[in-house]
């Protein structure tokens, strides 16, 4: 059976949350706050408009990383941001592709961040 996962991008905390496919809130990924302290931000956004919400392709990257939509790949090929690859969703094939029109394919490229944390990798 295929992991259900979903993450977001909070446009207004501007941090990446996840969440489980039954779970009831989003949560931040744990960090360290200026006291050293490891915090988990739990949101319970009941308005949506404040998110953008990406799907688990399933997949993991050479490296063992998930693959969700809206990553940055870097095909194992290229070296250069010329062969830089973005994941989404395309209905027309009924699956996740690239922006380059390719399948996406388990331990294939790797995940080098995404269009929202590293805008400038799309450049």
């Amino acid at each position: 059976m295929r992991e259900i996962k979903f993450r977001a991008w909070d446009k207004q905390g501007d941090q990446m949350l996840y969440k489980e496919l039954f779970d009831r809130n989003w949560y931040a990924t744990p960090t360290i706050d200026e006291g050293g302290c490891h915090t988990v931000r739990q949101a319970d956004y009941t308005d949506s408009r404040h998110l953008e919400i990406m799907q688990y392709t399933g997949l993991k990257d050479k490296n063992g990383k998930k693959i969700y939509e809206g990553d940055i790949l870097a095909p194992k090929e290229y070296l250069n941001e010329e062969g830089r690859q973005i994941v989404s969703w395309d209905d027309d094939f009924t699956g996740f592709v690239t922006s380059g029109g390719l399948q996406i394919r388990d331990e294939c490229d790797e995940v080098i961040g995404n269009i929202y944390e590293n805008p400038d990798l799309t450049k």
